[in-house]
Formats: structure tokens, C-alpha cells, sequence
């Protein structure tokens, strides 16, 4: 059952094995990395944020951008 989203809440999507590669960490890796993505649903950044420099052809990003434009209806828009 999906619980509902908090007032301002940003919606959480997983793509392929990336939860449960996240659950595999050590807890300490767990902890951080929940409380950073806490932080980017509502709209900020945690401190230790890193910005994403390679666009390669990794296969989460491609379906991350497929995703996207399927729930959106169109292209993210790249960054300058």
C-alpha cells in the first residue's frame, strides 16, 4: 500500500534494481542516502550532494528519460 505524500512532497520513482542495490549498502550508506533523497523530494539539496557529470550510455538514465517523458510528456531539458 503507497501511503500519501506530505504537503510539498516530491514523488519518489525507482528505476530498474536501484533500491535494492541501495539496500545492500551498509546501513550507515542506507541512512544517509534516505535522508539525501529526503531532502531532494522537497526540493533541496543535502550537503553532501554531488551534481551528476556524465550523461553516458548507462541504462538507468536511459529509462530515467523514458520514464520522464511518459509520466510528463516530454524531454528534460539538458542543462547548460
Amino acid at each position: 500500500m503507497r501511503r500519501r505524500l506530505a504537503p510539498g512532497e516530491k514523488p519518489l520513482f525507482w528505476i530498474g534494481s536501484s533500491k535494492r542495490d541501495l539496500l545492500a549498502m551498509p546501513d550507515p550508506v542506507v541512512r544517509q542516502m534516505g535522508a539525501a533523497l529526503s531532502v531532494a523530494q522537497y526540493g533541496g539539496k543535502h550537503p553532501d550532494a554531488k551534481p551528476w557529470k556524465g550523461l553516458g550510455p548507462e541504462r538507468r538514465l536511459k529509462a530515467a528519460q523514458a520514464d520522464y517523458e511518459a509520466r510528463y510528456g516530454q524531454a528534460s531539458q539538458k542543462r547548460q
